[in-house]
């Protein structure tokens, strides 16, 4: 028995890892990237994409770097982003501006509005909610 509950605990730290994503308690997606905002962009360039993730009905969160990550709005006509496995962007010469779109599944998703996220000051604020709430316990 002792050793099934030590198997769910790793199962449920690794997936906790694999997404690199900390909740706090009764925050939404959306919410939790939007003290990080920088103002709308034209565009950005990415030379590979490392990760996304869906926050909201027509937004996605794409990482292009560890440290760099940028906050897509699609138009409203985006019906399948909250349940996409998977999702593409299109791209000029590695250079993603307002002109291009998501694609999911079949359908394109053009891209309403890029606002860059300020990774740096997520992660330190995430690191600092998680300590305080390790010593709370």
């Amino acid at each position: 028995m002792k050793r099934f509950a030590l198997m769910a605990a790793l199962i449920v730290v690794l997936a906790g890892c694999a997404t690199g994503i900390t909740r706090m308690k009764g925050e939404s997606a959306a919410e939790r990237y939007e003290p990080y905002l920088g103002a709308p962009i034209e565009q950005f360039t990415a030379f590979h994409f490392n990760g996304w993730e869906s926050v909201a009905r027509n937004q996605v969160v794409v990482w292009t770097g560890v440290n760099e990550a940028y906050l897509l709005t699609v138009w409203g006509t985006c019906t399948d982003l909250n349940y996409a496995h998977r999702i593409g962007i299109t791209s000029t010469g590695n250079t993603v501006n307002r002109l291009e779109s998501l694609r999911v599944g079949r359908e394109r998703c053009p891209i309403e509005e890029i606002r860059p996220i300020d990774v740096a000051g997520y992660k330190a604020d995430r690191a600092a909610a998680r300590e305080q709430a390790t010593r709370q316990s």
